[in-house]
């Protein structure tokens, strides 16, 4: 009796054991199925894959030779070097480029709002016009003109550098000036004895010293 217990324990304790042998099995069988009904779902497109892949490689079939790609794949594996260079230089452009877009659309901004500013001022208007002018002046003289003119800016300029004295610019506000206080209607004719009289006016006095102290400064100028 007691050996048919021990007969029924084993018995028990092996089925235990074929029933987690199975459990541990069976999910294995059950990817083995999906596994294959996957390969079975991916054939058909893979083949079609293959076929669309052939077909477009035909167009570049008589372009192509191995040779050619054996020639490109040498040249990769002797430039790893410079290929990683350049990688890591895209890489720090990238970054720069991230790092400084709201940088730049904030410039951007501001000079698009510059621009427009300038534009409302008529600046651009103003330069066409000169580009007009300066069009129309290339035109109309030729290089020996231009640097005769160039000449006499340069003598102009110093001219009007003269002029900028505080006693040139005194003569030349009065002398701007009297032409308005004078009225031709009421002028008259006259002669030696007129201008003797006249002579004894402060003002003609006045005028004449002027006159003569700017002919003084003309000839000690011109020695």
């Amino acid at each position: 009796m007691a050996h048919n217990d021990e007969v029924l324990e084993r018995l028990s304790a092996l089925e235990s054991q074929v029933a987690l042998l199975v459990e541990r099995i069976e999910p294995v069988t059950r990817s083995a199925r999906s596994v294959e009904e996957l390969k079975n779902e991916l054939a058909p497109r893979v083949e079609e894959a293959v076929r669309a892949l052939i077909v477009e490689l035909s167009d570049v079939e008589a372009d192509f030779l191995l040779e050619d790609m054996l020639f490109l794949l040498k040249k990769s594996l002797r430039n790893v070097r410079n290929l990683t260079f350049m990688m890591e230089s895209m890489s720090n452009l990238i970054d720069f480029a991230v790092t400084a877009e709201p940088l730049l659309k904030t410039t951007i901004h501001q000079w698009i709002q510059e621009l427009d500013e300038l534009d409302k001022r008529g600046v651009f208007s103003l330069l066409r016009k000169q580009l007009e002018l300066l069009e129309r002046i290339a035109d109309e003289f030729d290089e020996d003109d231009l640097n005769a003119m160039n000449d006499s800016l340069v003598g102009l300029l110093g001219l009007a550098r003269g002029l900028g004295d505080k006693n040139a610019v005194a003569v030349l506000e009065r002398l701007a000036a009297a032409p308005a206080k004078v009225d031709l209607d009421t002028v008259q004719p006259v002669g030696l004895r007129g201008m003797v009289r006249a002579a004894r006016d402060p003002d003609m006095r006045r005028g004449m010293g002027v006159m003569l102290e700017l002919l003084k400064a003309v000839g000690s100028n011109g020695q």
